[in-house]
């Protein structure tokens, strides 16, 4: 009996949320070249956690009542905030943040480089 409502959970879940996911994973082939596995995997889930957040904020407020209409919204919001969280990445590691960051420290602490 248990396994049956586990199962009509996840069933349930996975009917919500499908269009997110589908829209990660056609955003990924959109993402810098350069982006490492690690990369694309954070953003990845960045894009499906932001689409869970606001699809439904974006929802309420155009007051769409269409499920479809909404799947597709979370769908959208999925594959560009995965591309703008790429490029997010690519752009803290151009200006190289770490080296950044230290030399900070540093000139904070005072200390000799």
């Amino acid at each position: 009996m248990a396994v049956d409502s586990l199962i009509e959970g996840v069933a349930a879940l996975a009917a919500k949320w499908w269009p997110t996911f589908v829209g990660a994973l056609v955003s990924m082939r959109f993402q810098p070249p350069e982006s490492t596995r690690i990369d694309r995997a954070f953003s990845a889930a960045s894009g499906v956690g932001l689409s869970m957040f606001a699809s439904p904020a974006i929802v309420d407020w155009a007051g769409v009542t269409s499920v479809p209409v909404a799947q597709g919204i979370g769908g959208a919001v999925a594959l560009f905030g995965l591309i703008v969280v790429a490029e997010i990445i690519a752009g803290i590691k151009g200006i190289e943040a770490p080296k950044l960051l230290r030399d900070f420290v540093r000139k904070l602490l005072r200390l000799d480089p």
